[in-house]
This record gives C-alpha cells, structure tokens and sequence, in this order.
C-alpha cells in the first residue's frame, strides 16, 4: 500500500511540478494562443452565412462546423493512467482543440499538462484520449486522439480548429472544428483514414478479399463514421 502510494503521490508531482512554467489560460484563448494568418478572419471578412458542410464567406466555403473549441467545457472529473502505471483520479479536466492541449483546474486557474509523453490514456464524461504520434502532410507529429475503437488496430478520431473567425466588436468568436480520423496499427505513428471504400482498401491491403466481401455481404459503404467503426472492428477480428 504504501508502495502504490508513492507511485501516486510521484505521478502527481511529475504532472503538477512543472505546470508554473506554463501560462494559465483565462478568458479568450488568443490571449495565451494567437491564431494563425491562414485560419484566422477579421471583421472585415465576416459576411458568413450558412451553407452545406460548413460557413461561407463571399464565394468561400468555410471547412468545418461551428462549435466549442473546449470539449468538456463544464470541467468534468477525470482519470489520467500514466505510463508507469499509477493512477491520478478525480481532476477536472477539459480538452483545448485549439490549442490541441489538456487542461485541468483547481477552481481558480486553468493549466496545461505539462508532459503529455508521459500519459498512457486520459478519460472523463465517458471519453478516452491519448497522446499519439501521427503522419500529416509527409512529417509526423504529435498530438491528442479520442480513442473511438480499441484492439490491435485503434480508430482514432483527431479534432482541430479549421478557422478563428473574430467578431464585430462584440467579444463574439467563432471556430469551425473539424473532425479527422486515423487509424493506428500497433508502434507506428497513426496514419488518416477517410470514410470511403478506397481508403479502406488502402488501409486494409492485407486484408482486401475479407474487407471487400464484408462490404458485400452487409451493404456498408463506409461512408460514415459508423461505417467506419464497424469496419475497424471487423479488421480486428481478422488480425
């Protein structure tokens, strides 16, 4: 007891020491993250209205959906497994998409996870997330996936802010999230997978004759993220 008690009190100190470093987030995100020239609109370029997928603004489509860049906005408590095997149990936490940041409070401040390397999964209001390298525009990178299916094979969903739109002076903010998916096939980073036939059978080229008679046999298309998960899940079975 007094063992595992240590390990707890370790893992503690290993997230929490070095939090003072890092800024606390208050108020609008941009004051602790500025946006970015290529996904941030100025007042002047907000005539958006709504369209088919996503905003518009003039003849532009705007890719994504609006929504809150915090997912777990109420802080709900969580659990956080970390890779030695202890535990840290009842912190409130929440996921920044904007900044691709977990974050926790302590009722007064908001702070940042300082060392997500050493988190194995992180789970609150019935979501998992982990940390996980993955290939993007020929580089690998890092950063947080909600684990939607478990097994040799993990489907991962990746969430991130497409556009900041700013507001007319009135404090508004506006941020179109979109959602990506990756597959992870056991070390390597997690590579995107799409919801169509072709990039399953890309994905799944080992298994093409399996994948190709169950798409027949049950009539998915994958064209959903429905589809998807059953499809990972029956790779699964095949490995």
């Amino acid at each position: 007891m007094k063992t595992n008690l240590n390990l707890i009190i370790a893992a503690i100190l290993l997230l929490l020491s070095p939090l003072a470093a890092y800024p606390q987030v208050k108020g609008n995100p941009k004051q602790a993250i500025p946006a970015t020239n290529e996904n941030k609109l100025d007042a002047s370029q907000r005539n958006i209205l709504a369209g088919s997928g996503g905003l518009t603004t003039g003849e532009t489509v705007l890719e994504g959906t609006e929504g809150n860049i915090y997912f777990g906005s109420d802080w709900p408590k969580g659990i956080i497994n970390l890779r030695d095997g202890s535990t840290i149990k009842d912190r409130r936490l929440r996921y920044d998409i904007y900044a691709d940041q977990m974050q926790m409070t302590d009722g007064k401040d908001t702070l940042a996870l300082a060392k997500p390397e050493e988190i194995n999964s992180l789970s609150f209001d019935g979501h998992t997330f982990i940390y996980q390298p993955y290939e993007c525009s020929g580089l690998v990178k890092q950063g947080y996936f909600e684990v939607l299916v478990t097994g040799k094979s993990e489907l991962l969903l990746k969430r991130s802010v497409s556009y900041h739109i700013e507001g007319n002076g009135d404090g508004r903010e506006t941020y179109l999230i979109t959602e990506c998916y990756f597959l992870k096939k056991g070390e390597n980073p997690a590579m995107k997978i799409m919801c169509s036939k072709k990039s399953a059978l890309e994905v799944f080229s080992e298994h093409r004759d399996e994948i190709e008679r169950y798409m027949k046999d049950t009539g998915r298309k994958v064209k959903t993220p429905e589809d998807l998960k059953a499809l990972v899940e029956y790779y699964n079975s095949l490995e």
